[in-house]
């Protein structure tokens, strides 16, 4: 029997080629005379394969000492040749730079965001649970409660609010700060342990209980100095004391709810308690370890029987669902940061093919120095080796230029991004150059040397062949030639994919931008407001003083109230019936936002009344109670005139008279569509927090004055979340991450025209170069100037045609992956696809018409005598 000859191969492919004869006889020998006879066939196959491997550190060896030996010289080398081209060196160093650069940044901001665990314990578990098809799906408290009992997929199970409180400390204005309010057991469901004291128990969320407040390690060390000390003195909250029992940890953070400095015990009202048609409360939860997703549907299904069971007028077709926490957090930014990493994927393309480009024409200027060296005995493979240190080089200083720009860019994107924004970010206060990005850059900075080296490298050492040396001339080979126009075809391609999404996206933006919100933004500013508990019987004499000092400031032409602003979420909703039309509260009755306003809101915020009469100071708390509706929601009704009809809500004692019809306005997201809303009278529904809008014609002057409008009134009520209506579009999640994809796409895209265009005109030039001789033949032969230009010119723009028509089918496959980061529809995507292609062919003329110039230049004389 002969030993197994695949293992015999895989030994030659190991040795070197001086070692593999004797290596391969010896064990051949030490297999038929002794092993085989002794073992049997299976065995002495194993102990035959066993020596094979264990040949292969002795095989490393062997084979990297000659290549390593070598390499310090070839680093010596390849910086003399920086020293003596260092146009050369520092234009490829520059075009690696940026590729790493904006590499780093954008993985910088993925790693953050997309790949790095949330820091919680075993993160993988936690989901949120949301009740409805889809939407926020937010919870009731009973809803909650029995959530909790019935469930047997989950561990533990908690709910949470967001809000706000107005903090005062001893020696400090006070100050308003978002607080998070919490079932007991929420820092459990997410495996917290507090750095000192404790969370929340059972016993914290009984109405009764000592007011108790946990505090986040930043609000710590701001407002404490990080004192130990603070654990148990106490804090003002809306002027009750709270006890401090907790100081959460540093790396604790909650996107969900942004950068909240206090965590309460959620302590719901008994209305709250009693109404299960009020869902107000989020809700987290831990699944059991080894369910499968059919077993937690079907678990989720059995609880929504217990609501149906419990409140079956309310909880009739009701479906509870979870998403992981890490999607319901990452949320719109998932498909923009994707979008991101497609786009540095392609520059990154485009730089590579530009640095293969510059080197592939560096080479065919060191044919002769490969000849020499291979004439005085150097092999293809050392030739070969000392190119690829060279261009790894080259990679490597490129690659330490670009992580220094790359963090320059990373927190340059930190200091510009919203600080609302930011927080609803994970890992945000980690966001920068940490190890993993570092070592990313490092490894794609190896991988792009070593993509865009080795066919140079391979090119360049064939000049190694016996005889080359002679009659030499520093020209490329038609191959080559086709490979650099191949190459510069490609940067094209790119630059208009990359062109046509960033014009696809900014048409998305800016027609977001132009979605009418249903009220005139122009010098418009919200701020908010809280009243403490001592308000509770002066709120309508309170809001009268109040608009009467803002309206008296000269920079201010207009001062109104709502409880929750524009563009800032759809708020509360409430299930409508028509007492007048019973039939109209059947299997699925209207679900309306929830607005409570003063009577000149809709003047102040420019809505106009359609029909009927706006709310006026008659509408009081004794006076007969009535509504205002949108257009959406009278069209919704379905009459052809709801006015003087009456409504009813679940909430209220009603029933509300209609009086009247007013604009349409936008309450969530721009990119969200109209939703019905009824209006009530702040003095039949009074308003605790509310949001003020003042119109003005200084919005620069005007929080000033209006903070001291509230302090004249009040200098313990702080005046918060000031804002214009510009600014809220603008930090608004539906604008921003389109915004940024818009700015980053743009600049990979100019980056990309510039880097193609210059490809192209280096390619022509080049080609001109090399047949200067033969161009002045032709023309020595009689060709006209005018088809010289042709000739050139045409070569040019065919490399650009293919890199376009190439382009336009990739630009065509990013619109439909951008589909989701798109708004609106009609016409705009094949017209940005379109005008993105006559632009790059545009750009490509230009960049051809220069060698071309130089082509007609050539004189015939000149050109044979330099031969």
């Amino acid at each position: 029997m002969r030993p197994p000859r695949f293992a015999r191969l895989v030994l030659g492919w190991l040795l070197p080629r001086a070692d593999r004869d004797v290596a391969r006889g010896d064990l051949d020998e030490e297999f038929r005379r002794h092993v085989l006879p002794a073992r049997g066939r299976a065995a002495a196959r194993r102990w035959y394969w066993r020596q094979v491997i264990g040949t292969v550190p002795h095989a490393v060896r062997r084979r990297a000492a000659p290549v390593l030996t070598h390499v310090p010289a070839d680093a010596r080398h390849a910086l003399r040749m920086w020293r003596r081209h260092p146009a050369f060196a520092g234009a490829a160093i520059v075009t690696q730079a940026i590729g790493i650069a904006v590499a780093t940044a954008v993985f910088g901001v993925a790693h953050s965001v997309l790949l790095r665990p949330l820091p919680y314990a075993e993160p993988e578990r936690l989901v949120q649970i949301l009740e409805g098809a889809e939407g926020r799906g937010l919870l009731s408290y009973p809803d909650v409660l029995d959530l909790r009992r019935a469930n047997r997929a989950f561990e533990e199970v908690a709910g949470f609010n967001g809000g706000s409180r107005t903090l005062a400390l001893p020696g400090m204005a006070p100050d308003r700060v978002a607080a998070i309010s919490v079932t007991d057991g929420f820092f459990d469901v997410l495996g917290v342990p507090m750095l000192a004291g404790r969370g929340f128990s059972i016993e914290d969320v009984h109405a009764g209980a000592p007011d108790v407040v946990v505090l986040a390690h930043g609000a710590w060390l701001r407002r404490f100095g990080g004192d130990p000390a603070a654990l148990g003195r106490q804090v003002t909250l809306n002027g009750q004391p709270h006890t401090i029992i907790g100081i959460l940890p540093a790396s604790f953070e909650f996107p969900l709810r942004g950068r909240a400095e206090l965590w309460l015990p959620e302590r719901p009202s008994q209305l709250q308690q009693e109404r299960g048609y009020w869902h107000w409360m989020d809700v987290i939860g831990r699944r059991r370890a080894g369910l499968s997703p059919a077993q937690i549907e079907a678990d989720l299904q059995a609880v929504a029987a217990v609501f149906t069971a419990r409140d079956p007028k309310f909880h009739e077709t009701v479906r509870l669902r979870v998403e992981p926490l890490r999607d319901v957090i990452v949320g719109r930014l998932r498909p923009a940061i994707e979008a991101l990493l497609a786009g540095v994927g392609l520059l990154l393309l485009a730089t590579c093919a530009t640095m293969a480009g510059m080197l592939l024409s560096r080479a065919s200027g060191r044919v002769r120095e490969m000849a020499m060296r291979a004439a005085l005995g150097a092999r293809r493979g050392r030739l070969v080796q000392q190119l690829l240190v060279e261009n790894l080089m080259l990679s490597l200083a490129g690659g330490a230029a670009g992580l220094v720009i790359g963090h320059w860019l990373l927190q340059s994107f930190i200091a510009i991004v919203p600080s609302a924004r930011l927080a609803s970010w994970p890992h945000a206060a980690g966001l920068g150059l940490n190890p993993p990005v570092a070592a990313a850059a490092v490894l794609l900075s190896l991988a792009t040397g070593l993509l865009f080296g080795v066919i140079p490298a391979m090119r360049a050492s064939r000049a190694g062949a016996p005889g080359a040396l002679h009659g030499l001339r520093a020209t490329s080979g038609r191959g080559e030639g086709r490979l650099r126009f191949a190459l510069a075809g490609l940067q094209v391609a790119v630059a208009l994919v990359l062109l046509a999404g960033a014009a696809l996206l900014g048409t998305s933006v800016y027609r977001l931008l132009h979605v009418s919100p249903g009220f005139n933004p122009d010098g418009l500013i919200t701020m908010r407001l809280s009243l403490p508990e001592r308000y509770r019987n002066s709120v309508d004499d309170f809001m009268d003083r109040l608009l009467e000092r803002l309206e008296a400031i000269p920079a201010a032409t207009g001062a109104a109230a709502i409880n929750q602003g524009p563009l800032t979420g759809l708020g509360n909703t409430g299930t409508l019936a028509i007492v007048e039309r019973p039939e109209m509260s059947g299997d699925s009755p209207p679900d309306v936002g929830l607005r409570r306003v003063t009577p000149n809101y809709f003047s102040v915020m420019g809505i106009p009344v359609v029909r009927g009469r706006a709310f006026t100071h008659a509408d009081s708390a004794t006076s007969p109670k009535v509504v205002l509706i949108n257009q959406r929601l009278a069209g919704l009704l379905a009459a052809e005139d709801p006015i003087g009809e009456h409504v009813t809500f679940e909430f209220s004692a009603g029933p509300w008279e209609i009086v009247g019809i007013v604009g349409d306005e936008r309450f969530d997201h721009l990119d969200q569509p109209l939703v019905p809303v009824v209006y009530f009278p702040a003095r039949q529904d009074p308003m605790g927090a509310f949001t003020l809008v003042v119109r003005t014609r200084q919005p620069a002057t005007l929080p000033a004055a209006a903070r001291a409008a509230v302090a004249a009134l009040d200098p313990e009520l702080p005046l918060f979340d000031v804002r214009t209506i510009d600014e809220i579009t603008a930090e608004s999640s539906a604008v921003f991450v389109r915004r940024a994809a818009v700015w980053v796409l743009a600049v990979f895209a100019v980056t990309a025209v510039l880097l193609a265009t210059m490809a192209l005109y280096g390619v022509l030039a080049q080609a001109v170069s090399e047949r200067t001789r033969e161009i002045g033949i032709r023309l020595a032969l009689g060709a006209t100037r005018a088809s010289i230009f042709t000739l050139v010119l045409r070569r040019g723009l065919m490399a650009a045609a293919a890199g376009i028509v190439a382009g336009v089918g990739g630009a065509i496959l990013a619109s439909r992956a951008l589909t989701s980061l798109l708004f609106g529809g009609g016409p705009a995507g094949p017209l940005a696809i379109a005008a993105s292609a006559v632009f790059i062919a545009a750009v490509a003329v230009i960049a051809c018409l220069v060698p071309a110039a130089r082509a007609v230049a050539i004189e015939p004389a000149s050109a044979i005598r330099v031969e």
